[in-house]
């Protein structure tokens, strides 16, 4: 007989949102472009959303559950999310400009600005919008020997619910799975 799992669901103090972006030009965001966001008040990514355009995805831990510290307006979002996509000099580029900016050699980044396209509709549906928490659960074991069963993906592993990644995670398990049983000499 098999007995029941025991679980656990936590709460992490991580708060995230989505925006969906409008189809940008191609020296702005390529269709298939990943970019970080990097904010004093939020981190995130922006990444292809087929079929066409891009979303990003915005995650911030403070007191602020309602949206990311000092956004307020679809104003305050659209100015931070254009601060927060913009290329940063790398640590090698800061260096070699400390450096070399005393023998006349100071070279500016070859990275421009980027101008991204906000949907205004979009915008207001972000500020106004309810915020998402991550939560995940534990669990005693992942297996029942008795039963030969196992739980795999997202049945077995925390993660976000986006991008497919339990059902990545799902079939990267199985897989494993299947050749530890193969190693082992079961079948």
């Amino acid at each position: 007989e098999t007995k029941g799992l025991t679980e656990k669901r936590y709460l992490r103090n991580q708060f995230w949102k989505s925006l969906k972006l409008p189809k940008q030009a191609p020296n702005v965001l390529s269709p298939r472009d990943f970019k970080r966001l990097t904010h004093t008040s939020f981190k995130g990514a922006v990444f292809p959303r087929f079929p066409e355009g891009h979303a990003a995805l915005v995650f911030w831990n403070d007191s602020c559950p309602q949206n990311p510290k000092g956004i307020e307006t679809t104003d305050d979002l659209i100015w931070a999310m254009t601060q927060a996509i913009q290329p940063k000099a790398s640590k090698w580029e800061i260096a070699a400009n400390v450096l070399f900016s005393g023998f006349g050699q100071n070279k500016a980044s070859n990275t421009g600005e980027i101008r991204v396209e906000f949907d205004d509709d979009e915008c207001k549906r972000f500020v106004e919008s309810k915020t998402r928490r991550e939560n995940y659960i534990k669990l005693d074991r992942y297996h029942d020997t008795a039963s030969r069963i196992a739980l795999v993906g997202d049945a077995a592993h925390g993660m976000y619910s986006l991008l497919g990644q339990g059902a990545a995670c799902g079939f990267l398990t199985a897989s494993l799975l299947a050749k530890s049983i193969q190693n082992a000499g079961g079948d």
